[in-house]
This record gives C-alpha cells, structure tokens and sequence, in this order.
C-alpha cells in the first residue's frame, strides 16, 4: 500500500510530466490552436504561447499575472497597442515597451521612475520635446538628451551639476558659446572646449590653465597656427 509521502511524489512527476507536455503542445501547434493555451497555469506554457500565438490574439494577454508572458508580448504586439503597456509594474516589460513604442507615445513615460527607461526615452523621442528632459533628475538622462537635443537650446545645459553632461555640451554646443565653459572645473570638459574653441581665445586660455594635459594641447594648437 503506498504511502502518503510516495503519493506526493506520484502526483508532484505526474503534474511534471502534464507540465512538459503542455509545453510540447504549445511549441509544436499552430499558431491559429494556441488561443486554447494562453490561460494554461503554468507561465512557462503561456511564455511560449505567447511567443508563437497570431498576432492578432496577443492583445488578450497583455494583463498575464506572470511579467515574463507580459515581456513576450511587448516584444511581439503591434505598435499601436504598446502604448496599453507603458505603466506596467515590471521594468522589463517597459523597456520592451520603449523600445518599440511609436516616438509620439514617449512622452508619456518621460516621468518612468526608472532610469533606464528615461534613458531609452530620451534616445527615441522627437528631438521637440527633449526641453523637457533637460531637468531630469539623474545625469545619464541629462546626457543623452544633450546628445540629441537642437544645438539653440544646448546654451540652457552648460552649467549642468554633472561633468559628464557639460562635456557632451562643450562637444556639440555653436562655438560661440564655448568662451563661456573655459574656466569649467573639470578639465575633460576644458579639453573639449580647447579642442573647439577659436584660435583668438587659445593664448588667453592658456594663461590661466592648470592641468598639463589641457596645458599641453593649447601649446599645440598655438604652435600650428
């Protein structure tokens, strides 16, 4: 007589099994069969579902309890959809989102309290609407939308609180501006502004550089003139 304990047992390799062949259904039926699936209990079968189902059905699985089945359909859904998906509460799910999403829908995850997906933002959005973007929170937002942003609004960036931003502004800002960042506190930055600046500022720059490395490629700008 079998025991309560081998009962288990029976019953935990016997769900096992179920689970595997399940598995085996959605991975080899057709796409058009798989509707039958996507409330399977395990979100290992609906995952696969959910890579293989007709486009068309994917939208009915949007709000899966399971974030990696909601993942899978971020990265297969039709654009004009994603946008259904922006506030989900897993981050991969809204990265998935960013990166697909038509631009015109990105400004409404410019406030995503995470940082990578302001980032993916800030990459993807109609440069119009980076302005907006300017004041954000976290430097490597700020970063990549001074990488992107039109070159009449850098002007409002060149006094960034991070170094690493008033570099890629000394990088990109009209020339005329740069006699503005020469004193920068931070010599990366007074070595793009070195690099770019006109050659009547170079003599008086020097005068008052410190750091050998900037020192050194003023001298040598000055001595090709």
């Amino acid at each position: 007589m079998p025991t309560q304990q081998t009962s288990r047992a029976a019953k935990k390799s016997k769900l096992k099994w179920n689970y595997r062949l399940r598995l085996q259904a959605a991975d080899q039926s057709y796409p058009e069969q798989l509707h039958e699936m996507m409330r399977d209990p395990h979100p290992g079968v609906r995952r696969v579902v959910a890579q293989r189902i007709d486009l068309d059905r994917l939208p009915e699985m949007m709000l899966d309890e399971d974030y990696a089945v909601r993942w899978e359909v971020a990265k297969r859904i039709s654009p004009d959809r994603l946008h259904e998906m922006m506030r989900d509460k897993n981050l991969l799910v809204r990265r998935a989102v960013a990166d697909r999403a038509d631009p015109s829908h990105l400004p409404e995850m410019m406030r995503d309290y995470e940082v990578e997906i302001r980032c993916v933002v800030a990459q993807r959005i109609d440069p119009s609407r980076l302005p907006e973007m300017m004041d954000d929170t976290h430097w490597e937002v700020r970063c990549e939308t001074a990488h992107r942003i039109s070159i009449d609004r850098l002007p409002e960036m060149l006094t960034d609180n991070d170094s690493l931003v008033r570099r890629v502004v000394a990088q990109r800002i009209e020339i005329a501006w740069l006699p503005k960042m020469m004193k920068d506190e931070n010599w990366p930055v007074r070595w793009e502004v070195a690099s770019r600046i006109e050659s009547r500022f170079l003599v008086g720059m020097l005068v008052v550089e410190t750091h050998p490395t900037v020192v050194k490629y003023l001298q040598n700008r000055i001595r090709s003139q």
